[in-house]
């Protein structure tokens, strides 16, 4: 596997949003809301972008774009290895909801895609590196080091086991006691994502992480009270801190504006 360098144009804002789970009509929504510029500003999805819902299968058309970055979680090194082995019958799987009703052409797209995203991205600001990864960094173990893991790894599964399981986010969370409570080390920061059914925070700062926190609940109707959340924050300046990260929170309402009428017809290809 392998990282990507991350670069930003002068006068460019750089969105980061946390686990998208397939709801691409949602990201177009959230970029209208916030004026985005394609040929100045980015946006780093921060891995588990594919889901249950349908729209997953827009995703080869929004990784193409030069305006968009991605890492990879575990529901993409799930369909990356699906796909890379041919098989596309996955009974109670979340790629069993969509992957199917995609054309041979369209799974190789997104084959190609999904192969080409990193594990994580790499980018240089004037107070030191930031590091983009699905899940966070090991408080133990140096940036150097894992980088250099990762390119020795098979696939994107193994991979993703060189840092933090869910428990160990949760003990870095405070969720529950014990460990990742010291500095991410080797980078300046760290920015991963974490899903909650209902998050409490759009994101949580622990030491050099910063987790963008999420809600994995939004294709499940309106019977949950936050109905659905899609957290990013805005760094809007190359040379970076904690202290300059703005947060969005938006609440989408997952009957009108997830699939806002000008998307309808997006959601079936």
């Amino acid at each position: 596997m392998h990282t990507k360098t991350l670069t930003l144009q002068s006068g460019g804002r750089l969105f980061v949003i946390g686990e998208l789970f397939g709801h691409f009509p949602a990201l177009g929504f959230w970029m209208r809301q916030v004026a985005f510029k394609p040929q100045l500003d980015k946006v780093v999805l921060l891995g588990n972008f594919l889901g249950y819902a349908a729209s997953s299968r827009q995703a080869h058309y929004y990784l193409s774009q030069p305006w968009l970055e991605a890492v990879l979680g575990p529901n993409e090194a799930h369909v990356l290895d699906r796909l890379n082995r041919g098989s596309h019958s996955a009974e109670g799987t979340l790629i069993g909801q969509w992957l199917g009703a995609m054309s041979r052409d369209e799974k190789a797209m997104l084959q190609r895609a999904l192969a080409g995203a990193p594990v994580a991205l790499e980018w240089s600001t004037e107070e030191g590196l930031i590091v983009f990864s699905n899940r966070p960094m090991r408080e133990d173990i140096p940036w150097e080091h894992t980088r250099s893991e990762l390119l020795k790894s098979a696939n994107s599964a193994q991979g993703l086991q060189l840092f933090m399981s869910r428990i160990d986010t949760l003990r870095c969370l405070g969720m529950i006691p014990g460990g990742a409570q010291r500095p991410a080390p080797g980078v300046h920061q760290n920015i991963a994502a974490f899903s909650l059914e209902k998050p409490a925070a759009t994101h949580h700062v622990r030491h050099n992480r910063i987790i963008v926190t999420g809600s994995s609940c939004t294709a499940h109707g309106a019977q949950y009270e936050h109905q659905s959340l899609l957290c990013s924050i805005e760094i809007n300046h190359l040379q970076s801190s904690i202290e300059q990260v703005n947060t969005w929170e938006m609440s989408l309402d997952v009957r009108h504006a997830l699939y806002p009428a000008s998307s309808l017809n997006t959601n079936m290809h």
